[in-house]
Formats: structure tokens, sequence, C-alpha cells
């Protein structure tokens, strides 16, 4: 077996499938979203052959970084943070992004409880915040359901890395709860045998780029360049 056991831990798994689901929906909003998340799942259900897994540990990579710009695949495979499924308070959690730009308010940084605050002292900000929501949720949009994934840093402060929109529309509907997906740092360091993607690695070699310091991190990347690059 050419990887390591955490790429195909369930919650790991769990998580890849439902960013590919919800960015493949935003792609094809007119689908159906259901049969969206039921063929994702389907197809992604068997990963007994080395292939099945970096083909689809890839394609998140290529949703996420390639596509969005969130480099978060890494932390979703890495020995170094461990995941679970929690129900935890919305006014407690980060923004980790200016997604939606309140005025001159940046939300950057900011909690979901001081975000909430300025938008009880500034009516106006909040009506063109809701309508901004209510434009990007419909009713029938149900991404809008789906777990945001959140990081518990050293100093317990949660930081939202993908779903700052989601938390956004928690705060307008006043949600006070919101199911996440949760990492929390262990003792590995945070690159242990996460997945690098294999055209990554590839662009390194063909720029001659030193790979060394990724190979000694990571067990997977050392399969993958042996394997399919070098």
């Amino acid at each position: 077996m050419d990887f390591t056991t955490n790429l195909i831990e369930e919650i790991r798994l769990k998580i890849g499938r439902l960013l590919i689901a919800h960015e493949l929906y935003k792609l094809l909003p007119e689908s159906d979203y259901e049969q969206i998340k039921h063929q994702v799942n389907k197809k992604w259900s068997d990963f007994g052959t080395n292939n099945n897994v970096r083909d689809f540990w890839n394609l998140v990579d290529s949703l996420m970084m390639g596509y969005k710009l969130k480099n978060i695949t890494r932390m979703i495979t890495s020995r170094g943070f461990d995941w679970s499924e929690e129900l935890l308070e919305t006014a407690d959690l980060r923004f980790a992004s200016d997604i939606t730009k309140i005025a001159d308010f940046p939300i950057n940084g900011k909690t979901a409880r001081e975000v909430s605050l300025y938008l009880q002292q500034h009516p106006a900000d909040y009506e063109t915040t809701k309508r901004k929501v209510s434009n990007e949720y419909t009713p029938s949009s149900l991404r809008a359901n789906d777990q945001i994934i959140v990081e518990r840093h050293a100093n317990n402060t949660f930081h939202v890395h993908d779903g700052n929109g989601r938390l956004l529309k928690a705060i307008v509907d006043g949600t006070e709860k919101l199911t996440c997906f949760l990492c929390v740092p262990n003792n590995f360091s945070p690159n242990t045998d996460c997945w690098i993607a294999t055209a990554y690695l590839m662009r390194l070699k063909d720029d001659g780029i030193d790979v060394s310091p990724i190979l000694q991190q990571s067990q997977n990347a050392r399969f993958e360049y042996g394997d399919r690059v070098r």
C-alpha cells in the first residue's frame, strides 16, 4: 500500500467528498445538489487501490487550491491534525477572509460575535448584508447546510478555513450553533504525511527546485514522487 493510512480515515474522506460536491454545485447551480452528493459519494467510496486514493486527493486539491486558492488539502490529510465533527457556538467562530465586505468594517479575523454586534449597531449594513446572503443562499440552496471547516488554535480560538459565507448566513439568521469539521493540532508537525498534489511535485521537478524538504515531511509525497514524477 503506497500511501499512509491517514489518507483513508473516514472523517477525512467525508470532508473531501463534501468539498468536491460543494464546489461542483457552485459551478452547476441548476443541478440537483442531493444527486451530486450521491454521485460523488458513490464514485469515491472504494479506496482499495493506490490510484483511487491518489486521484481522489488530487481532485480535492485541484478544486480547493487550483480553483479556489484555498490551501487546505494538506491540513485535511496531515497526521499533524486530529479531526472530529462537532457542534460549535456560532459566536466563537472567527472569519478567516473578507469574503463578503460589510461597508468599511473588515471581518477578516473577527469573531461572529463581533460581526453580529456591528450589524446590530448598523441597521443599514445589516439589511445590505442580509440581501447579499439571500442572493447567495436561496431557500433551495442546500449547500448552506454543509459543515464548515474550522481549526482550533493553541489559544483556543476557532478559525474558519472553509465556510465563511455560511458563517455570515448563520449570523444573519441568528443560528446559535453550527455543525463543523473541527481540526486540532497534535504532536506531529503540521505537514506530516500530508497529501502533496502530483501536479505540484511535477512543476517543482520541471523547474529544477529541490523537493527534498517536502519529501522529508511526507511519506505520501515520497511515494508519489518516486512512482509518478521521477
